[in-house]
């Protein structure tokens, strides 16, 4: 009996304690220059509203050599949106906004978790045009879409360096239960 309760703790820890997961880092660096991205990743899909392709370009001030994503249907326009959609909810994800040329707020970024808009989290630029300014939205777990929009900066933005890791966060109330689960199989095992 002690070998089988061992056996089912284990097994219930190992369900909801799982090794953390190898983020996925996305930094464009394998495309060619100009390549319209869209779904050359696995996982996700980039797009943009209104028609606009994004395209990876490498560019003169090369913050991030050798490519970043900066082009809009075939120019540099950094103000179009910028959308991600997740095949599998995602964790721990982050990005770097590129060429930032104004402090505060310079856009918003749409956040949907299970397929749901969850909220809106301003786009914050230090003013430092040569420093990415790391966005992280590590605090939303279980994200299926970001959309980046309505961009107020002088001209506009670039992005690189999306990492995220891929799995389901489980809901706090199915961790409490399992735990009540295994509490329950352990006063069980002292009465006997």
């Amino acid at each position: 009996m002690k070998k089988q309760l061992a056996l089912l703790l284990t097994a219930s820890l190992t369900v909801f304690i799982s090794a953390k997961a190898q983020p996925t880092i996305i930094n464009f660096d394998d495309l060619p220059n100009g390549t319209f991205v869209t779904n050359q990743y696995s996982g996700v899909s980039f797009s943009s509203d209104g028609g606009n392709q994004l395209l990876a370009l490498s560019v003169p001030f090369a913050l991030s050599a050798p490519n970043i994503l900066g082009g809009y249907s075939g120019a540099i326009n950094g103000y179009a949106d910028v959308i991600l959609n997740f095949d599998t909810p995602v964790n721990d994800l982050s990005f770097s906004a590129m060429a930032v040329n104004d402090s505060g707020t310079v856009g918003l970024i749409d956040i949907y978790q299970n397929n749901s808009f969850t909220a809106t989290v301003n786009l914050v630029g230090q003013g430092t045009v040569a420093t990415p300014d790391f966005v992280d939205l590590s605090a939303y777990a279980n994200v299926t879409g970001i959309k980046v929009h309505s961009i107020t900066d002088t001209a506009g933005i670039a992005y690189d360096n999306f990492q995220f890791t891929a799995g389901t966060v489980p809901e706090p109330g199915t961790i409490a239960l399992a735990g009540l689960g295994v509490a329950g199989l352990l006063a069980a095992r002292r009465r006997k």
